[in-house]
Parts: structure tokens; C-alpha cells; sequence
């Protein structure tokens, strides 16, 4: 009986890791806009992951829904599009600084990183919405 009751704590406490852990990945997955509290449904996926500490030239990038495209605005600070990663017809956009970039490096503490979006055929000023969301850097 009493190496039952032990088996029963160790699956149990095994099923509770599990289940945190699935919880962190999607949760990590989605995160929030910090202004709004919810990610709209154009933005699939999204890195660094609200809240988290990244390195100073850590590739910072965001997937928005096929037949998308976008601005990444670091800081205030909209980033040249001949200075990021895109595929259009994807809609995946990355920025990694470096030297003669928009900035060489993320100083340390906390960052905004903001992500507009329009249909990929549409003109580059155009703005159909937004989605921001806050990282550190160490």
C-alpha cells in the first residue's frame, strides 16, 4: 500500500510538470499586447517573448498571417525595410542588429517592440494595425 501511494505522488507531480510546461510553451507562443491584453489574430507568432531577457544582438521577429506584410518600430524607431529579413508571401519579418544597422546592439533594460501590418500588395504606408509588446535585454 504504501508503494502504491508513492507511485501515485511521483505520477502525479510528473502530470503536474507536464502540464506547467504545456502551459509556459503556449503561453510563450502567444504572449500579449501590452497596451490591448490580447494578440490579434494577424500576429501567429512573435519572438523575444513578452517579458524575457535576451541578448544584446538577439534576432528579434515576428510571423504575421500569409498575404501580410510590415514595419518593425524598435523604440520608437521604425527599422528600414533593406534592413531586415522578409518573406512576403509568408509574412515573416526579422531584424538582428549589427554593425551599419538601425542599431548595432540592444542596450540593457527593457525594450517596445512594435509590429504594423497590411496586405502585402498594399502601399508601403498604409497601416491596417498594430501589436507591441516589451523585452529586456541583460
Amino acid at each position: 500500500r504504501l508503494r502504491f501511494l508513492q507511485l501515485a505522488l511521483v505520477a502525479s507531480l510528473l502530470g503536474g510538470i507536464v502540464i506547467a510546461s504545456v502551459v509556459r510553451l503556449r503561453t510563450a507562443d502567444t504572449g500579449i499586447d501590452s497596451q490591448t491584453g490580447v494578440v490579434p489574430s494577424e500576429v501567429e507568432r512573435f519572438s523575444p517573448i513578452p517579458g524575457s531577457t535576451v541578448r544584446p544582438q538577439e534576432t528579434v521577429s515576428v510571423d504575421l498571417r500569409d498575404g501580410l506584410t510590415g514595419d518593425l518600430i524598435i523604440d520608437g524607431v521604425i527599422i528600414p525595410v533593406d534592413q531586415t529579413d522578409q518573406i512576403p508571401e509568408l509574412g515573416t519579418i526579422a531584424f538582428r542588429p549589427g554593425p551599419d544597422r538601425e542599431c548595432e546592439t540592444f542596450g540593457p533594460g527593457q525594450h517596445e517592440m512594435t509590429v504594423r501590418w497590411r496586405p502585402v500588395q498594399a502601399p508601403p504606408d498604409q497601416v491596417d494595425g498594430s501589436f507591441s509588446w516589451t523585452f529586456g535585454v541583460a
